[in-house]
């Protein structure tokens, strides 16, 4: 028995293979997959995909397009990389699959990158690959890994780990390739989502945190050309109106309430979200979890300074979110919480970044390769992780379909019933709107050999409906049609398109029948 038990121990204290990584890091990408199985199978374009999509239907109309505000956001970078999604899909009827692989794979991909940069920061592979699955394993991340609009902050959230990578390659090698890399990963991240702009500051932290005065200046200086460049091509065509409530960006902008906001979030989300959990805290509770993080963090410094990790992952938190919430300082926290979960998701890097820079730092052991024993713990790490968060996914889940009416039949106010039912009208929402998308497939195809434009439709049927498309958009975008076509008489458009203009009613969920009675042979 001890012979055995010893020959384990052996076995385990063995570093990992080439096979033992491959098969870690396919598990480690695809235990979050598993988790957010149910939103990735069944998706659904919903609210911002529909106008990116349309204005990204084509390489042109993306160009044309580039940029073009969208709310409050410039994201040049997002539209071509939509219009290569498009192009991918092919067909309407392939959207749905497409955009859930082009969502889940930024997730992944981001995951990786993660991983990498703490792993070449910290000489810890195992600790990279414990970022890695803390990046991604979470119900913090369900809408940006689930939804592809949401998985903006994904890609911006990406081109800021893409240039602490460059950053890392430059200190290095001291290669000037690799600061213009640099470079293009902070203008990629801004040209996602605006928030990726934090990527200049983010930058110049972690260089001056090396010691690296003058070359900080570059990722400040990318990020400043960027905004220059954002703004003096499409800010002034931005209408804050929109995104605000009727209100301008002066009006909506409270910096007391972005302070307020971000104490509040950062042991709510980045906390108790992170342990599965939904707490709720005022803004002294807030305000005090958070200085009590602070000084923790500040006691352990008198064991060693700050590695240039934790302060970049630092700023990243502060300042995410404290331009998130100080633009949203006009409503209060409560009415926020699961409005925009996106806002959650560069500051979750940071702070991932963070707490990986701050255990290497406290860590005593000497780094080393990673062993068949570590690499167990790191899958049970992942597997408990998604155990932890499963509750808080379906919860999302049921969430994420429509209340119930009256006229649906009554089911008892259990969660597994809750559940059931969000199961079954994801899956019929799902199907229900693939069906859509084939119908406007039809109406593309017949209007292309009958020559009929965008402008005929529009001016004989009106908004073009979709299943799930928000009242402000217009499912014709989605059409590869001309502007204005050959064919101009209305009544023969009319003919030719009438029957495929009716969209698909909206699932409404039923019980299943009950099993056919079976009659008995009667005994004789």
């Amino acid at each position: 028995m001890s012979r055995g038990l010893s020959r384990i121990g052996v076995y385990l204290r063995q570093p990992l293979g080439r096979a033992g990584w491959l098969g870690l890091i396919l598990l480690v990408l695809l235990v979050p997959a598993g988790m957010f199985r149910v939103a990735l199978w069944d998706y659904r374009l919903h609210s911002d995909d529909f106008e990116y999509l349309a204005a990204s239907r084509t390489f042109g109309r993306a160009w044309a397009n580039l940029y073009r505000p969208h709310n409050t956001h410039v994201v040049p970078a997002w539209r071509l990389l939509t219009a290569g999604v498009m192009q991918a899909a092919g067909r309407l009827p392939r959207l749905q699959e497409t955009l859930a692989v082009a969502t889940y794979g930024a997730l992944a991909a981001l995951m990786l990158a993660v991983g990498w940069c703490i792993s070449r920061e910290t000489g810890r592979p195992g600790l990279g690959v414990g970022a890695a699955i803390a990046t991604g394993t979470t119900s913090v991340l369900f809408s940006s890994g689930t939804w592809y609009s949401s998985g903006q902050t994904v890609w911006a959230a990406l081109g800021i780990v893409g240039m602490l990578l460059a950053l890392q390659s430059w200190r290095r090698t001291s290669a000037p390739g690799a600061l213009l890399l640099a470079a293009g990963a902070s203008w990629l991240a801004g040209s996602m989502w605006t928030i990726g702009h934090a990527a200049g500051p983010v930058g110049c932290v972690y260089l001056l945190g090396h010691r690296r005065p003058l070359a900080a200046l570059l990722p400040i200086g990318a990020t400043l050309a960027a905004v220059v460049l954002a703004w003096s091509l499409g800010g002034r065509q931005i209408d804050a109106r929109i995104s605000f409530h009727g209100r301008t960006q002066a009006e909506a902008a409270d910096p007391v309430a972005g302070w307020a906001h971000t104490v509040q979030a950062i042991p709510e989300q980045l906390v108790g979200e992170n342990l599965g959990l939904e707490p709720e805290t005022t803004v002294v509770q807030g305000a005090a979890l958070t200085v009590a993080i602070a000084l923790v963090w500040l006691i352990t410094w008198r064991r060693a300074r700050p590695t240039p990790l934790e302060l970049a992952g630092a700023t990243l938190v502060l300042l995410a979110y404290y331009v998130e919430w100080t633009f949203r300082g006009y409503l209060p926290f409560s009415s926020l919480r699961t409005v925009v979960p996106w806002y959650d998701t560069i500051p979750h890097v940071g702070a991932v970044l963070f707490g990986a820079g701050w255990m290497a730092r406290l860590a005593r052991e000497q780094p080393d390769r990673l062993t068949r024993g570590a690499a167990l713990g790191l899958v049970g790490l992942s597997v408990g992780l998604a155990l932890v968060h499963q509750p808080r996914v379906e919860a999302l889940l049921i969430a994420g379909v429509p209340r119930p009416d009256a006229g649906e039949p009554a089911l008892p106010p259990t969660r597994e019933f809750q559940l059931a039912r969000a199961l079954y009208l994801w899956s019929a929402y799902h199907e229900a709107q693939r069906v859509d998308l084939a119908r406007l497939e039809q109406v593309q195809a017949l209007a292309r050999r009958l020559g009929i434009g965008r402008d005929a439709i529009e001016r004989v049927f009106g908004r073009v409906e979709l299943l799930e498309l928000p009242p402000v958009y217009d499912a014709l975008g989605l059409l590869d049609l001309p502007e204005r076509g050959r064919e101009q008489d209305d009544a023969r458009v009319r003919a030719a398109l009438a029957d495929l203009m009716r969209p698909t009613p909206a699932p409404r969920f039923r019980l299943p029948a009950p099993p056919a009675s079976v009659e008995l042979p009667a005994r004789r």
